[in-house]
This record gives C-alpha cells, structure tokens and sequence, in this order.
C-alpha cells in the first residue's frame, strides 16, 4: 500500500506514526480537544491514558471557566467530580466509586452558601443533611 503513496503523503504519514508513537511511548497521558466553541476555546477537554481508556474530563463554559471536571476508572466516574457556577463558584462537589455515587455530595448557592449534604452508599442515598442555607431533609 505504501507504493501508491506520493513521496510527500509517506512523509506525512511517518510524521504522525512519530507523533502518535511519541505522545504515548513514554507512559505520558494524551489531551485530545473533543469540542470547541466557535472561537476556538475549548469546551471540552478529555484525558486518555496510553492505553487509550478515557481517565479525565474537563468541560469548560464559554467564558473559560471550568463548568465541571472529574476523573474516570474503568470507563466509569471514580472519585471526586466538581461543578461550577459560571463565575467560578462551587456548585456541586460529587463523590464516585466505581461509577455509583459514595460518600458524601455537597452543593452549594451561587453566594457560596451551602445547601445540603447527601450521603451515599453504592448508588443509593441514605440521608439528606440540610445546609446553613436551609435544604431539604428528603
């Protein structure tokens, strides 16, 4: 297949084998740009690791904020997620295993006070602990 390419097409092609080959030969994480706003920012930022298993999401408002940014185990939400008012504030600050919420949730109103508490196990919700702002004790 190689001899049907012009000289400068195999040329291009070794150029992005090596880019390809020395983004992940050194164990090194690759960012790849999976959308953008008409100006170019990013809108969202995924992380893969040299495996190729997607390991980190950073989403971005039009402003360049962070909207909300977490990271992945096995394909699925592990660990700390947190969310963003579009002024930067704190929304909402999840906790994931395995992809089912656990442990403790919080959310916040955009002056920063604290709304509530939610408190999981495995997916499920065992309690609501209202904040100083008030809440719902569901």
């Amino acid at each position: 297949m190689a001899r049907f390419l012009t000289p400068s097409l195999k040329l291009i092609s070794v150029f992005y084998c090596f880019i390809l080959s020395s983004t992940n030969s050194f164990g090194q994480d690759t960012k790849v740009i999976e959308k953008a706003y008409p100006d170019g920012k990013p809108s969202l930022i995924v992380f893969y690791n040299p495996g190729g298993e997607k390991i980190k999401e950073i989403s971005y408002f039009s402003n360049g904020q962070i909207d909300y940014e977490g990271v992945f185990k096995n394909g699925l939400e592990h660990g700390k997620w947190t969310y963003y008012y579009e002024d930067g504030q704190k929304k909402f600050e999840e906790n994931y295993k395995n992809g089912k919420e656990e442990g403790k949730q919080y959310e916040w109103e955009p002056d920063g006070q604290l709304t509530k508490i939610e408190v999981y196990k495995e997916g499920k919700l065992l309690k609501t602990i209202p904040g100083k702002s008030g809440g719902n004790d569901e």
